[in-house]
């Protein structure tokens, strides 16, 4: 488990304490990054999927559609074949998100934090919303150089 800054809220873990200090092992021997550039086109991409699924209650990358994550990005942008997407619901501080992200926790191959880390990406576009069940949503996307549609 793990608290907000203000210990107000908290993450019940499903890893216990070790993911969180893999966690800060793994910022220990990171290298700086450049900052992300923000992308309106990633954060309409971002905020397409949340309008989508937040209100029915649905934790996915996919829309109800059908449509999966790359072709609903690429509606909005035309990235250079190099993006990625984070969620996150239940937490609604910008730290916490990060907290949550960072973690990882119950996913072995920390794939949220990689992505969040990855060196390729140069854009980002952040979008929210009340979710039905977990009370609100974070869709993050990420992405490198782009040639807008």
């Amino acid at each position: 488990m793990f608290f907000s800054e203000d210990r107000s809220t908290y993450h019940e873990t499903q890893e216990g304490d070790a993911a969180v200090f893999e966690a800060i092992e793994f910022l220990k021997q990171q290298n700086p990054l450049p900052p992300l550039d923000f992308s309106s086109q990633l954060q309409q991409a971002a905020q397409y999927l949340v309008d989508d699924i937040a209100p029915k209650g649905i934790i996915s990358l996919h829309c109800t559609n059908g449509m999966k994550p790359k072709h609903r990005i690429e509606n909005f942008i035309r990235l250079d074949n190099i993006w990625g997407e984070t969620q996150v619901s239940g937490v609604s501080k910008a730290k916490d998100v990060l907290l949550v992200l960072l973690v990882n926790d119950g996913n072995p191959d920390r794939q949220f934090r990689n992505t969040m880390f990855s060196e390729q990406h140069n854009l980002c576009g952040v979008a929210s919303g009340k979710h039905k069940t977990h009370d609100n949503m974070v869709q993050i996307g990420y992405g490198s150089v782009n040639r807008e549609p």
